[in-house]
């Protein structure tokens, strides 16, 4: 996933977020960046899916993504132009994560 991330310009603006605004805001927290899918930042109840694979010391990060990319990415098979497409891929903060996470968890 670190490719599509590194793809985003920093001169365009992504899900109202410049890069350099994320930069500024990622050097002022003590936690790590965490990928999501645009869906995420400013869903509510749109379900909330994260990795299920064992912990990778090469990718120390977490990943989440919305129940409609679930859905893509299942029919894909992996994540690939199409899923990623979809999903437009952001790097955000793990402390928002958590509140994202909290906003977005599909109530059963």
């Amino acid at each position: 996933m670190s490719a599509m991330c590194s793809a985003q310009s920093s001169k365009r603006r992504v899900v109202g977020v410049t890069e350099a605004e994320l930069l500024t805001h990622l050097r002022s927290t003590t936690h790590r960046p965490a990928f999501i899918c645009q869906h995420l930042q400013f869903g509510e109840n749109v379900g909330f899916n994260e990795d299920d694979e064992p912990f990778d010391p090469e990718w120390p990060f977490r990943n989440a993504w919305c129940d409609e990319c679930d859905k893509v990415l299942l029919q894909q098979g992996a994540w690939n132009d199409v899923s990623a497409g979809f999903a437009g891929i952001m790097v955000i903060c793990e402390g928002c994560l958590e509140e994202i996470a909290g906003r977005n968890r599909a109530s059963k």
